[in-house]
């Protein structure tokens, strides 16, 4: 018997929402540049021909992937502009929050967050260009505030900017491919004691 057109727009959703899922989970796995379009359609087990009737490249896969984000997710997304408006320490003290609450988030949210953690050093793309703002300059500026009020120890900006990142990807790697299920509960205790 033939499908409906309900039927058919059903598996439309189906087939474009399992390209997204599986770019996602590649571009955060090895990186936005690391990704082809050869290595989504087999993660997909679907045809090119398929991939280009949703998307005319990688780029457009991550845009779709980004409102994807917004719409599904939209109490995930990094309140970055946010911090930068309370500035300095307490900037920074949401951030942390906004980690922990990453850290118990659905599967795709830790992808994403492991993506925008990791692009910084693994895309030849500015992390601008890639997601509209660059997360780790704004870290720095409220890292930076804060040490011109005193409310963190002197240090290189960049350097601790860094440290955070790389205790949020491992925090997130860990969540993601932790075999043993071994439950290290962070706190935003834990994530502030980087700044001081």
């Amino acid at each position: 018997m033939p499908r409906s057109k309900e039927q058919n727009a059903v598996l439309r959703d189906e087939r474009k929402q399992k390209i997204l899922s599986e770019a996602l989970r590649l571009f955060a796995i090895r990186g936005f540049d690391n990704v082809t379009i050869d290595d989504i359609t087999k993660a997909c087990e679907c045809s090119h021909g398929l991939f280009y009737h949703y998307f005319r490249n990688r780029n457009d896969v991550l845009k779709a992937v980004l409102k994807w984000r917004d719409e599904t997710y939209p109490e995930y997304v990094m309140p970055i502009h946010e911090a930068l408006a309370l500035e300095g320490i307490r900037g920074l003290k949401l951030i942390a929050d906004y980690c922990i609450k990453i850290s118990k988030a659905p599967i795709e949210m830790l992808y994403f967050s492991r993506l925008t953690s990791i692009s910084r050093y693994a895309s030849k793309q500015a992390p601008k260009k890639l997601f509209n703002e660059d997360v780790f300059a704004s870290i720095c500026t409220l890292i930076n505030q804060a040490m011109q009020r005193e409310e963190i120890r002197k240090g290189k900006v960049e350097e601790i900017a860094l440290l955070f990142f790389d205790f949020v990807s491992g925090a997130t790697y860990r969540r993601l491919y932790e075999r043993d299920n071994i439950d290290v509960s962070l706190s935003s205790e834990t994530i502030m004691r980087i700044f001081r």
